[in-house]
């Protein structure tokens, strides 16, 4: 059979400069207990609380390879598979009200991993004109031939790397402000050669630190658990007059059931810290038909 092929590859890369973020302008400097000052005096506007300021002040960054293939064979057969090696770095990724960063001071210290990004990602999506039916290869005469003509196969398949998720202490250890949220210590990379629901990563490597103090934990070094989703259709359009077409269709969402896992629970103090809660992707079967004229 003919096919025709088509490959490409390519790199992706852009630079954000003005980038909005979010900082205490209020911030307080960290208590000093040779002078034990309150919050209210260790402010630079001591009349005034937190001054949660929205600026064009931080900086993103995208680097991404890319590779595509498309394959078309003459016998009815489409192929389609697409893969991205990529990495997103910013300071700053959603309006998280000045909760996000940790130390407004020190805005560089928060560069890492953007929210959404994305290291590895996998699609392959394919077509197929069943060979069934008059004219096709099998089964082309009779009754079944009628039935099991112009069905066509669809479907999606797609691998996908975990989302970065920020160690927090969702009270203010430092001790700086009210509104921003510490992130603990970081005493090893948190890895673990094997996961599991009851702990995705390893705990003990981000232990609290003291109070007045900020963590050395950088921003969004844990990464969740990744995904894979299987999606496929069958259809046929039955033609009943010359501008009158009837189609019928059924969808498989999640196919062979395969449940991803949730995130894990990040928030340092939680009794369940790193461990997941949550399944989602159950297989969903929907039948459609739709009248054209």
């Amino acid at each position: 059979k003919r096919t025709e092929i088509h490959a490409e590859f390519k790199y992706n890369g852009s630079f954000g400069h003005h980038v909005m973020g979010d900082s205490d302008i209020n911030q307080g400097a960290l208590y000093n207990p040779n002078d034990p000052l309150s919050l209210t005096q260790r402010r630079p506007f001591p009349f005034f609380s937190d001054i949660l300021l929205q600026s064009n002040s931080d900086n993103s960054s995208y680097n991404g390879l890319a590779a595509h293939f498309e394959k078309r064979f003459s016998g009815g057969m489409n192929l389609i598979a697409s893969y991205t090696w990529s990495k997103a770095l910013d300071l700053f990724s959603s309006n998280g009200g000045g909760t996000e960063n940790q130390n407004s001071l020190c805005r560089r210290c928060d560069r890492g991993l953007a929210d959404f990004n994305m290291s590895n990602y996998f699609a392959f999506g394919y077509l197929w004109q069943l060979p069934f039916g008059t004219s096709r290869k099998f089964v082309s005469q009779g009754p079944a031939g009628k039935i099991l003509a112009d069905w066509q196969w669809s479907g999606m398949t797609q691998f996908r790397a975990g989302s970065p998720l920020n160690p927090s202490i969702p009270t203010s250890q430092a001790n700086v402000d009210l509104s921003s949220t510490t992130r603990p210590n970081r005493v090893c990379d948190g890895k673990l050669s094997s996961h599991s629901m009851n702990e995705w990563f390893n705990t003990s490597c981000f232990p609290a630190q003291a109070v007045n103090t900020f963590g050395t934990s950088g921003r969004n070094v844990i990464i969740g658990p990744g995904a894979q989703l299987w999606d496929m259709s069958i259809e046929r359009v039955f033609r009943l007059r010359e501008h009158i077409n009837f189609t019928l269709r059924g969808e498989f969402y999640s196919v062979f059931n395969h449940q991803n896992w949730g995130s894990p629970d990040v928030n340092e103090p939680d009794p369940q810290f790193g461990a997941i809660f949550s399944k989602s992707n159950q297989r969903v079967v929907q039948l459609a038909a739709k009248l054209k004229f």
